[in-house]
């Protein structure tokens, strides 16, 4: 078992050891961890290897999306097999610790080699949809053919490691989660990251912190999503001038 303090920063989760103020990137949509400089992060009893990537950390903390430099990020290749909380409110991470509370939902996910899926419910259309549960997300993603019916309602600015820059128009989308609607502000998936995406009929990228929860469980062991409450007003505070 093991506690770590969080931040959000600018929509990321960033997970913090006790002790050596290093900062990581907790994100399920990326298939591999790296760092600075080859590093190890204890989860439970367990010694966890980043390997050395300065290149892609300096794309990351070149892209200025966050407030503060980051050290690494942790892939799936670290994050599968533990079962993660994210508390929000008091900005805590819990690796593989008995759940701190009951939660509302409970969401199947569906584990692929590569990526976290989750199936949801899309109001426009009444359609089923399979997306990404994205971890790392500055902005949601959804492919052309959701948001085509429906007016853009913004614009916002992203940043991929691999892409570069990306400038889109934003859509506002309610999806059903469970028994839970929630409506959120999604980008136009441009062509280039939908092709990048490893897993096919993917027709969302959903980022955790753009649910607005006070708490979830990442279930990677028993594959569910579990979450309580929604915070009121604060899901969007990242992308509103």
């Amino acid at each position: 078992m093991s506690r770590f303090k969080m931040e959000i920063d600018n929509g990321h989760i960033v997970l913090i050891p006790k002790g050596n103020g290093k900062r990581y990137i907790v994100d399920t949509g990326s298939q591999r961890s790296f760092s600075r400089i080859a590093a190890t992060l204890t989860l439970g009893n367990e010694e966890k290897q980043l390997f050395s990537n300065p290149k892609m950390i300096h794309k990351i903390n070149d892209s200025h999306l966050l407030s503060q430099e980051v050290d690494g990020l942790l892939g799936l290749d670290i994050l599968m097999g533990n079962v993660w909380e994210f508390d929000f409110d008091s900005q805590s991470i819990l690796v593989n610790e008995a759940a701190q509370q009951e939660y509302e939902e409970s969401i199947p996910l569906y584990i692929s080699p590569n990526a976290v899926l989750i199936n949801f419910d899309l109001s426009v259309g009444d359609r089923s949809c399979k997306g990404i549960l994205d971890s790392g997300a500055f902005v949601s993603y959804a492919s052309s053919s959701l948001v085509a019916d429906v007016a853009p309602c913004g614009e916002v600015d992203d940043h991929n490691p691999i892409l570069g820059a990306i400038h889109t128009t934003l859509h506002l989308l309610a999806i059903r989660l469970g028994n839970r609607v929630f409506t959120i502000k999604a980008g136009k998936m441009p062509q280039l990251l939908k092709m990048m995406i490893p897993s096919p009929g993917i027709d969302c990228v959903l980022g955790i912190t753009m649910l607005g929860l006070k708490r979830c469980q990442l279930d990677l062991v028993h594959q569910h999503f579990c979450f309580r409450h929604a915070r009121q007003g604060r899901q969007f505070a990242h992308l509103l001038p």
